[in-house]
């Protein structure tokens, strides 16, 4: 069973969203973008925490954190972005499983390269709305 603890914004808290980002997201931003740069990624990174820590998500299990999620309201329902899980975690139904309790109408992008990750977003009912030199939008409307 997952639970989640509400970040607070500390340090501690961005180097574990750090990792997760780094883990999950460095091959595809090499295929699409070229070599990976620990600087620039940690700054993207870091303007974004800065803005947004209040609505991210550290997923827990049995006390180890097993991924992130940043689920933020707007007009259009909710955003979704920083959702990491775990490569050792993947395929267990945990994103699923997240995506299903989402009672509203969500959006989101990522990386065109990420042919398993679009897959997966679209088994979970996602249509691409719109896309970009190197990013997919995707929408999924609850009925």
């Amino acid at each position: 069973m997952i639970y989640f603890l509400k970040c607070r914004g500390t340090e501690e808290e961005f180097q574990t969203l750090q990792y997760f980002h780094h883990l999950c997201m460095k091959k595809a931003v090499e295929k699409t973008f070229g070599p990976w740069s620990d600087d620039f990624q940690k700054k993207l990174l870091r303007d974004k925490y800065q803005k947004n820590y209040s609505s991210l998500l550290f997923m827990m299990q049995e006390g180890q954190c097993i991924g992130t999620i940043n689920m933020k309201k707007n007009n259009d329902g909710i955003f979704i972005e920083n959702f990491y899980i775990h490569p050792n975690e993947q395929g267990k139904g945990w994103g699923k499983k997240i995506l299903s309790d989402i009672k509203e109408n969500c959006h989101l992008y990522c990386l065109k390269k990420e042919k398993k990750v679009i897959k997966f977003y679209q088994k979970n009912g996602f249509i691409i709305d719109k896309e970009d030199e190197y990013f997919l939008y995707m929408k999924r409307f609850i009925d």
